[in-house]
């Protein structure tokens, strides 16, 4: 039975792009996600859309995001300038920007966002361990603010606690089993009131410490039965195999889905047990099911 504490061993047998993940520029980790057809952020995109209109009183209520894992921005992309995976890859592989200085990237990325702004009142703050990709998203305007720390080992350092204090969700789309329930607990623990979240998580890793987590800080996790997310492809047969291993150590059926040479991920939403009573998340999530074939139905 895998649990987190289990974290690294799953992820040792992963395919390792560590090499792309905290570069100054992002045009590296497109051109290695690119030919995996990396495409999770797609797919959560109008998920995450669905539940800030829900978590909004009304369409001129700012809400504030906190991005965990956020790397270069790629979900604020999606979010405030309706930009795809593929379409930023396709900026990025453009022939002008070959060979020009990550610093001069940074002033023309932050001309090309910024013409793109779909959402005034959409706020995104980004944690992460990548310090130099954060900062790239900071600079470029795609985060509002963000944030270096990693969270597991206890609470926020206080400048980072502050930061996220008014957060009203948070949201992840591969961040979990590179983090569990502690990075959970201490951004609880910062927040004058518990966030929303909702979690893309790959089926090799368990969710359960980090439920259990957020339903002692008041908070019911539901779980969007029927449905998975494909993630990216597998880089090779080995890493295959690897999931294979994990999912059948978790009694999860690998030909059920992954089978297909993709990631799976499920999602997790958490929000107060009155919410979820009065509208259960395949309720909430109904407007878009239907409408959304980037989603993988079971």
């Amino acid at each position: 039975m895998i649990d987190a504490s289990d974290f690294t061993s799953v992820n040792s047998g992963k395919a390792s792009f560590d090499d792309v993940y905290n570069r100054p520029d992002p045009r590296g980790f497109f051109r290695v996600f690119e030919k995996l057809d990396y495409s999770i952020p797609d797919r959560a995109c109008p998920v995450f859309r669905r539940l800030i209109e829900a978590r909004r009183n009304d369409p001129e209520e700012q809400v504030r995001i906190l991005d965990l894992g956020c790397s270069y921005g790629v979900n604020a992309a999606e979010l405030k300038c309706g930009l795809t995976v593929d379409e930023l890859a396709r900026h990025y592989r453009r022939a002008s920007l070959e060979g020009v200085a990550p610093e001069d990237l940074l002033r023309i990325d932050r001309e090309f966002f910024q013409e793109q702004q779909l959402d005034p009142n959409l706020v995104v703050l980004g944690l992460d361990v990548a310090d130099a990709a954060v900062r790239y998203g900071e600079e470029v305007g795609l985060l509002d603010r963000g944030l270096v720390a990693n969270l597991e080992a206890g609470q926020a350092p206080p400048a980072v606690a502050e930061a996220i204090r008014e957060s009203d969700m948070v949201i992840s789309t591969g961040c979990v089993g590179y983090v569990g329930e502690g990075t959970f607990a201490a951004i609880a623990d910062a927040a004058d009131e518990t966030p929303w979240v909702a979690s893309f998580v790959l089926r090799m890793f368990p969710y359960d410490a980090i439920a259990e987590t957020l339903a002692g800080h008041g908070l019911e996790t539901e779980k969007l039965e029927g449905v998975t997310f494909r993630q990216r492809r597998f880089y090779d047969d080995e890493e295959a195999e690897h999931v294979r291993k994990t999912l059948a150590a978790r009694g999860i059926d690998f030909d059920e889905h992954e089978a297909d040479g993709w990631y799976h991920a499920e999602l997790y939403v958490s929000r107060p047990p009155e919410l979820v009573t009065a509208e259960p998340l395949d309720q909430l999530l109904a407007p878009i099911a239907l409408l959304q074939p980037r989603l993988e139905t079971a």
